[in-house]
């Protein structure tokens, strides 16, 4: 047991198993203490954070502590399966807020005001001790400090530098280097590993020795001046990951207090051999060695025998528990995280589903109102073309659209004149047999010559043509015949006769009447032709403003 003048304080002691199960939520809890964070309560040890990226877990104690000075042990165990890159790593505390905030500083909030001692993994830049990693270092904050991990001052923005630094491990006796970092690839490697560290605070100096679970001695790491840490302050316990993961897991805390700082460093190894025998016989489930007997028989040595082999298959199958709870934890830690992983791939394909249906939407639309834009644009250029031709051409499309409808009268009328020639030619044959039996026109005339050829040219040959012998537009004016004086179809030059008049056909003397204007209808055709082109050319002249 441990020395008289150091207590052991059960308020604030824990060691695995942990047998304590919260009848609310089923988890389990370690009496005392308060667990947050990603930190989680197995039987066989408690866990700060497991390997995965970016976890914070802690445990605050629920009580202050009322020693004035005091010894404790910290069995805890850091491992992982990287074995070259790894992190962050775990810290002790001991500080004045009864509350735990989570930070930047192994997963407590930067400025606290008490005592840390930081057991790193992560070597992030170290210019000020030059140490190995993995590193022991202790610091001691009055609230006021900025933390910067290694001295790592480079690249910090000058409103930064101006600030007060505290620097883990600066100072003669700060800090160590010790490779308490466990491989889970290693053969050797066991549930039963783990890392010992014994605390000791004595008023005036702060002393922190190592060592690992095995034959080997206790490594003196920190004995530097400590200012005054009053009671009243709260223990506690963090761990963080960053991109570098471990498993970070502890095992037991045992704390033994005093009322003098001479008695609490003369006691400090025989509290420490006796903590770590009370832990270690309780992660075993062995019970705390029995006084021999004053006259041992044969039949009690016998016993004596019996129960110690009953012992090591206890303590046999508490280790396979152990490592069974270890792996199992590991393994249901592995899945979560697929499940998490696979939950995250199928948010994440909908998410990409819907954003390239979103963006097909979007493509069409813009798509679409860009064609509709080239559309407006085109027809707006095609309007102000118009416009701008039409004030160049001075009449506009109006006065085309008169041309054109000039030219199509003017096509009309000579397609419809040539018929009426054709129609005159075909009465002219079924009547006197062909031109053969139409005499050829004679030269002699009752009338001057002039006149004559001036009345031929209006009379349809039976042939298809007009026969002209001349342009008579020069000739001497003659009188203007009368009707009567061109009903001949034959020989121009004689007198008509009844049996010429008779030869000719009603429709001929009509259409030569008609088309020389001397009939009934000649003067009412050019009049409606006359009275068509004026009323298309009113209208034109007011529909383009003239």
């Amino acid at each position: 047991g441990a020395p008289a003048s150091l207590l052991p304080d059960d308020r604030l002691s824990f060691a695995a198993p942990f047998p304590h199960v919260d009848a609310y939520s089923g988890e389990r809890f370690i009496p005392g203490w308060e667990v947050g964070g990603a930190a989680m309560v197995h039987r066989n040890f408690m866990r700060l954070t497991s390997e995965a990226q970016g976890h914070r877990g802690w445990m605050l104690s629920e009580v202050p502590n009322d020693h004035d000075y005091w010894t404790a042990v910290l069995k805890f165990r850091v491992s992982g399966q990287s074995t070259q890159l790894f992190g962050d790593g775990l810290a002790f505390w001991y500080v004045e807020a009864s509350e735990f905030v989570e930070g930047e500083v192994f997963g407590r909030e930067d400025y606290w005001k008490g005592l840390g001692i930081f057991f790193d993994t992560f070597q992030n830049l170290d210019k000020e001790h030059h140490a190995r990693h993995p590193y022991i270092g202790a610091l001691h904050n009055d609230g006021t400090y900025h933390y910067v991990p290694d001295g790592d001052e480079e690249g910090m923005p000058a409103a930064e530098r101006k600030k007060k630094h505290a620097i883990p491990g600066q100072g003669q006796g700060a800090g160590c280097s010790h490779d308490f970092r466990l491989s889970e690839g290693r053969d050797d490697f066991s549930v039963l590993n783990a890392t010992y560290a014994h605390i000791t605070y004595s008023g005036d100096r702060l002393q922190v020795s190592v060592r690992d679970s095995g034959p080997g001695g206790w490594l003196e790491c920190i004995d530097m001046p400590m200012t005054h840490l009053p009671r009243g302050y709260y223990f506690g316990l963090s761990a963080a990951t960053g991109d570098l993961v471990d498993n970070h897991d502890v095992l037991a805390f045992e704390v033994y207090g005093s009322a003098s700082a001479d008695a609490a460093r003369s006691a400090a190894s025989s509290a420490r051999d006796s903590a770590v025998d009370r832990v270690d016989r309780r992660a075993l489930d062995v019970p705390a060695a029995a006084p021999p007997p004053a006259s041992p028989t044969t039949m009690l040595a016998t016993i004596d025998r019996q129960a110690e082999q009953i012992q090591a298959l206890k303590s046999h199958l508490a280790v396979l528990q152990h490592r069974l709870e270890y792996e199992l934890t590991s393994v249901r830690k592995g899945l979560a995280h697929a499940k998490h992983v696979a939950e995250s791939g199928q948010t994440r394909l909908e998410q990409l589903h819907n954003e390239v249906i979103e963006g097909l939407s979007y493509s069409t639309r813009d798509l679409t109102s860009s064609l509709d834009s080239r559309v407006d644009s085109i027809a707006q250029g095609v309007d102000q073309r118009l416009v701008e031709f039409e004030k160049k051409s001075g009449g506009g499309w109006r006065w085309w659209l008169l041309f054109f409808m000039i030219v199509g009268l003017f096509v009309y009328g000579h397609n419809r004149y040539n018929k009426i020639m054709k129609n005159t030619s075909s009465e002219g044959h079924r009547g006197q047999g062909g031109p053969a039996a139409l005499p050829r026109l004679s030269s002699r005339a009752v009338r001057p010559r002039a006149c004559v050829e001036r009345a031929v040219k209006w009379l349809p040959h039976p042939g298809g043509a007009s026969r002209l012998r001349r342009d008579a537009r020069r000739a001497a004016p003659c009188p203007r015949p009368e009707p009567e004086r061109l009903q001949f179809a034959g020989w121009i030059g004689h007198a008509p006769s009844d049996a010429n008049s008779a030869r000719m056909s009603a429709q001929n003397q009509a259409v030569v009447a008609t088309v020389s204007g001397l009939g009934p209808g000649g003067p009412v055709w050019r009049a409606r032709a006359r009275q068509s082109i004026y009323v298309l050319a009113a209208f034109m002249s007011g529909s383009s403003g003239l």
